[in-house]
Formats: structure tokens, C-alpha cells, sequence
């Protein structure tokens, strides 16, 4: 009887070993491939979705630094928005792309994070001016890539999307655009 023992609890720790050897993989092994049957999306769309998906990410990262170190009440406030307006974005992004087999961005564009670098090294009101100078440029971007993608995009979902964010975005800019540095709000 002991040897059966011996052998059912070797048989559960290879099973284990392997369970848990599975789930340490690298997230890019346990990517959730396309759906059976999705539709490939055109090339201009798979660009959006990377652009737009870096984009929100060099948003949520700068935007993560001014939550921290910015010194107006109302440029903090405006930083949480941020965070949590593209992160429901960019999680929104992942869903429609998965289905389409389109890889979405796993980190900021390289300008956003040259400029979150950057940022950091700034305090006070320097800091906040150059947070909301980036917000107003990088919004100004996006809007621009919202535009071109609600209308010209090829993707059905993909065009609802960017059409269905875009009065966000804009939304955000308006909000940027009304910032100034040292508010106390």
C-alpha cells in the first residue's frame, strides 16, 4: 500500500509543478489568441488600434506621475481623470482587438516616454506647466488620430469606437486647455 501512496503523491506534484509552471509563463504566451472566425482588420486599423492603445497608456503613465508631484489641487484632479478615462478606454480597445486577432500597444509611444522622464525630474509649478503643456499636445494627437479612424476607418467596431471616445477626448482637451500652472482650486 505504501508504494501506491508514493506514486499517487508523485503523480499530484508533477501535476502541480506543472499547473504552476504554466501560469509563471510569460504574458505573451498566455495571450488569448483570435476568436475562431474573427475577422482580420485592415492594416490602417491595426495601426489605430496600436497608436491609440500607446497613446492611452503614455496618458495613464504621465498622468500617474502628476497624481503624485503636481502641486495644483485642480491639475491633480484633472491627472485622476485621466487615469481612469483611459484606462476604461484602453481596456474597451483590448476587448474589440482581441476579437480581431490585433495586437493592442504594451507600453507608452517612445515620445511619451522620453516626456514622462522628463517630467519627473520637474517640481512645483514647473512641474505642473509641463504636465498640462503635454496634456494639451497629446490630446491635440489624439483627437486628430479619433478623427481620421470614426471617418475613414475600415473596421465597423473598431470606427464605432473611436467615434463613440472622440467627444471624450475632446472633452479632455477642453479640460487641459482650461488648466493653468500653481491653481489652487
Amino acid at each position: 500500500k505504501a508504494p501506491m501512496n508514493f506514486r499517487r503523491q508523485s503523480i499530484l506534484s508533477i501535476a502541480l509543478v506543472t499547473a504552476l509552471g504554466a501560469a509563471a509563463l510569460p504574458a505573451a504566451a498566455q495571450q488569448p489568441q483570435a476568436q475562431p472566425g474573427a475577422q482580420k482588420a485592415p492594416s490602417a486599423d491595426a495601426d489605430f488600434v496600436r497608436d491609440a492603445s500607446a497613446a492611452g497608456l503614455g496618458e495613464i503613465a504621465l498622468s500617474q506621475i502628476a497624481s503624485e508631484k503636481a502641486t495644483s489641487d485642480d491639475v491633480k484632479n484633472f491627472a485622476g481623470t485621466m487615469i481612469t478615462d483611459h484606462t476604461a478606454a484602453n481596456q474597451k480597445l483590448s476587448a474589440i482587438a482581441q476579437g480581431k486577432g490585433i495586437a493592442v500597444s504594451t507600453e507608452p509611444m517612445k515620445a511619451q516616454a522620453a516626456a514622462a522622464n522628463s517630467l519627473k525630474q520637474s517640481q512645483g509649478t514647473q512641474f505642473d506647466a509641463k504636465y498640462i503643456s503635454l496634456m494639451k499636445k497629446d490630446h491635440a494627437k489624439a483627437i486628430e488620430l479619433f478623427k481620421k479612424e470614426a471617418a475613414s476607418g475600415q473596421d465597423p467596431e473598431l470606427k464605432a469606437f473611436a467615434a463613440e471616445t472622440l467627444p471624450t477626448i475632446e472633452h479632455h482637451a477642453d479640460m487641459a486647455a482650461k488648466l493653468t500652472p500653481g491653481m489652487k482650486g
